[in-house]
């Protein structure tokens, strides 16, 4: 074999030997690849279970803290304890007054169609009227501005001292729409601002209660055009009298879920068709 003979064959050795390491080098690289890509799947796979057993394990904790407050609700509907059979939930529930005091009330959204109802008169402990406890004097009601602003009707019903009958309704009505005022005569009434017991920017209405001989029993507020969130203020030095009860019960879990649930509960009120309705407590004549 010559020189040139035993050059090239040491060449084409070192040249298969480099080849076969490239080749070794890029099967390790592709090995470490896939390998790198199952950890992370394997990975990702691990972290959603755990995540998906602490979502489950939450959303579990956060029913039986949010069932514990609904068992506080019917405990102090009914008065009774309630029995709650898993140790490691309890609640937490406590009653409060609506109304009966001096500051402002504001009542449960009023659906455009619907009516709302404030109390004039007091309620004892068994929910009947107390005609020696009553509101009279000047109430300011106000209202939210919103892209088509509502306007109101005010209905007064009244029971006559003598006769123990109700026999006056007053009505009154208030449009914060100059243009629609001046077509359905209803009393105009402008935007002010910090009225009602601060409400920043609303339209404010004084309605005087008080009429001679009459116990004002109740008023009814009825919006026209768009729903209204309505606010009373009373203005003379004695309370509005109660409205009903407002319940808060908070359920906990042993491993600190809580949930809370708030019902307000107000005394019952006619239906709305009792407005438009003709009532005789004795007879009836043309």
């Amino acid at each position: 074999m010559t020189c040139f003979g035993v050059k090239s064959h040491l060449y084409l050795i070192r040249m298969r030997n480099v080849k076969n390491n490239v080749r070794s080098g890029q099967i390790l690289l592709i090995t470490v690849l896939v390998l790198s890509i199952a950890i992370t799947i394997v990975l990702s796979l691990i972290g959603r279970g755990v995540t998906d057993i602490g979502t489950s394990r939450q959303l579990e904790e956060s029913a039986r803290a949010f069932s514990a407050a609904e068992a506080g609700i019917e405990a102090m509907l009914s008065s009774t304890e309630a029995t709650i059979l898993d140790s490691e939930i309890g609640y937490s529930a406590t009653q409060t007054s609506i109304g009966g005091s001096l500051a402002a009330y504001t009542l449960p959204y009023i659906q455009q169609g619907q009516v709302g109802t404030v109390w004039l008169v007091d309620h004892d402990t068994s929910n009947t009227f107390n005609d020696l406890m009553y509101y009279s004097g000047t109430l300011d009601i106000c209202w939210e501005q919103s892209a088509i602003s509502p306007a109101l009707e005010f209905i007064v019903y009244y029971k006559n001292v003598s006769t123990g009958l109700f026999s006056t309704v007053i009505r009154s009505a208030a449009d914060p729409d100059a243009s629609r005022a001046g077509l359905n005569k209803f009393s105009s009434v402008a935007l002010q601002a910090n009225v009602c017991g601060g409400m920043a920017n609303a339209y404010r209405h004084s309605l005087s209660i008080s009429q001679s001989g009459e116990i004002p029993y109740m008023l009814r507020i009825r919006p026209y055009y768009a729903s209204a969130r309505v606010t009373i203020a009373p203005q003379n030095p004695i309370p509005l009298p109660l409205q009903g009860i407002e319940i808060t019960s908070t359920g906990t879990t042993q491993g600190g879920v809580t949930r809370k649930i708030v019902v307000k509960r107000e005394y019952q009120s006619p239906s709305s068709l009792f407005d438009y309705a003709v009532y005789s407590q004795s007879s009836f004549m043309q």
